[in-house]
């Protein structure tokens, strides 16, 4: 007998480019790390399908519009509904700091 292992990997089609979502279930609490984020509405609802608590990271890999979109809206989206995010790394944070 197998087992299936904890760790889910899964890239969602938002049209002009992927949104990665990495996901593990910890200690009892399922969490995720989000690579990029076009669209909110499907990054939003997979989170929520998934039943995800905290988003440790969110990864804006450059800064093209097809990449950072929908995050200001995922981020608000995701607070409401009780899910905790820890961090929020792109690239303009070199340009800030």
């Amino acid at each position: 007998m197998s087992k299936s292992s904890p760790l889910r990997i899964a890239f969602l089609d938002v049209g002009h480019g992927d949104t990665i979502i990495i996901s593990i279930i910890e200690d009892g609490i399922k969490r995720a790390i989000i690579i990029d984020c076009n669209d909110a509405i499907k990054t939003k609802d997979y989170i929520s399908d998934n039943e995800i608590q905290v988003v440790d990271y969110i990864l804006i890999t450059h800064l093209h519009q097809d990449h950072y979109k929908g995050i200001n809206m995922l981020i608000d989206s995701l607070m409401k509904k009780g899910v905790e995010i820890k961090n929020v790394c792109w690239e303009k944070d070199k340009y800030l700091r």
